[in-house]
């Protein structure tokens, strides 16, 4: 067996976050808080739990509201993501609470990330 090589220390680090927007907190939860605790479940069954900090596959749904998810009105996702970009982070994915059934809610929220959320990211980057 081969010696082990130190690698340097990546200058992005990935940064997993799920980001649910709506009108307000509220709505984010009550429309994305049903598929992503269920989606989270999921992980913690597989074992994800070994792998990863506790906080971030627990099947208790309010302690994934510090992370990994964002759900809220863009000014709440807004404050929830700046400061990314000072560790290197490179993004975030958003959330699909989509069914065959509603598929409205989804796109509301691109919408919003799109049109609100990013641009008032992109400001703070090239300020910095």
């Amino acid at each position: 067996m081969s010696p082990r090589v130190r690698q340097p220390f990546p200058d992005v680090l990935p940064i997993f976050k799920e980001i649910y927007c709506a009108k307000d907190r509220a709505t984010a939860l009550a429309i994305a808080g049903p598929h992503l605790g269920g989606k989270y479940k999921v992980y913690a069954s597989w074992g994800q739990a070994t792998r990863c900090p506790p906080r971030r596959t627990s099947p208790a749904f309010e302690s994934l509201l510090e992370d990994p998810l964002v759900l809220g009105s863009p000014e709440e996702c807004y404050s929830s993501s700046v400061g990314w970009e000072k560790v290197g982070g490179d993004g975030a994915r958003p959330a699909y609470p989509l069914d065959r059934h509603a598929r409205r809610p989804g796109l509301d929220s691109m919408r919003l990330i799109s049109d609100e959320l990013l641009p008032a990211l992109r400001k703070v980057k090239t300020a910095g």
